[in-house]
C-alpha cells in the first residue's frame, strides 16, 4: 500500500511540476543553425578579466563562419582576422572547430572552443593551451 502511495505521488509530483524526461532543459534548447546565427556580429570580454577577447563572427557562403578574434592577456597578443571555423555538436556540447594552423601560427588562437549561451553572455571554454580557461563574452553594441 506504501509502494503505491509513494508511485502515485511520485506521478503526481512531475505531471504538476514539469520535471521528467519529456521536459528535460534540452527540450526549450535551440538547433545548433539557430545558435551559430545568434553567434553572427561581435562579443567582447568585459574590462579587467585576465584574458581579454574579441570575437567576430559572420556567415561563409559554405555555411561555416568566418571569425576574426582578438585574445590578449598580460605579456601577450594575438590578432587573426578572417579564419573560417565550423559548428559542431559532439555529446550534446557544441564546439567551434577551426583549420589546423602553418607551423608559424600554432598557439595564436585555440583551434577547439566550447561555446553555449547562459541568457545573453557567450560563454566559451577553452580546454587547453596558452588562452585555456572559460571566458564571458556579451555582445557589443551597434553604433
Amino acid at each position: 500500500m506504501r509502494i503505491v502511495l509513494l508511485i502515485a505521488m511520485l506521478g503526481s509530483l512531475v505531471l504538476f511540476t514539469g520535471s521528467g524526461a519529456a521536459f528535460g532543459p534540452d527540450q526549450n534548447r535551440r538547433s545548433l543553425a539557430d545558435e551559430v546565427n545568434r553567434l553572427t556580429g561581435t562579443w567582447r570580454s568585459g574590462e579587467g578579466v585576465k584574458v581579454e577577447v574579441e570575437m567576430k563572427f559572420r556567415p561563409a557562403k559554405d555555411g561555416k563562419l568566418v571569425v576574426s578574434q582578438t585574445w590578449k592577456k598580460f605579456g601577450a597578443q594575438s590578432v587573426v582576422s578572417g579564419v573560417k571555423c565550423e559548428a559542431k555538436e559532439i555529446d550534446g556540447a557544441r564546439y567551434l572547430f577551426y583549420p589546423k594552423p602553418d607551423p608559424l601560427s600554432i598557439g595564436r588562437y585555440p583551434l577547439k572552443i566550447e561555446f553555449q549561451f547562459e541568457k545573453e553572455e557567450l560563454i566559451l571554454k577553452v580546454p587547453y593551451g596558452h588562452w585555456a580557461g572559460t571566458h564571458r563574452l556579451s555582445k557589443a553594441k551597434n553604433k
